[in-house]
């Protein structure tokens, strides 16, 4: 059977073991992002895209449930490091207009 306590402390810690997981699910995705920008490559998450993309063509369309997440996630992945790219020239590009000044 499940849960059915009454006892208003069991449901009180139950709701905030609920809360505490929510929040510990959002600062490990955080996390992971941060950690994908700083070591990804475009050249390389694009061509993990690419690979999973064929493949996809391959079998008319259709991905297996792992791959298809894969595929989100690459994708997700691919745009995060683009921008970090984007950013990192708009940057440099100003430090350098800074410095010539």
């Amino acid at each position: 059977m499940g849960k059915s306590s009454h006892n208003p402390t069991d449901v009180y810690r139950r709701a905030q073991k609920k809360k505490e997981l929510r929040k510990n699910k959002s600062q490990r995705l955080l996390a992971r992002d941060a950690k994908v920008v700083a070591t990804q490559t475009v050249a390389g998450t694009a061509a993990e895209v690419q690979v999973l993309e064929q493949k996809q063509s391959n079998k008319n369309g259709y991905l297996d449930g792992i791959d298809t997440k894969k595929l989100e996630r690459l994708r997700k992945e691919l745009r995060m490091v683009r921008e970090a790219a984007e950013a990192e020239v708009k940057k440099r590009e100003e430090e350098e207009e800074r410095l010539k000044k």
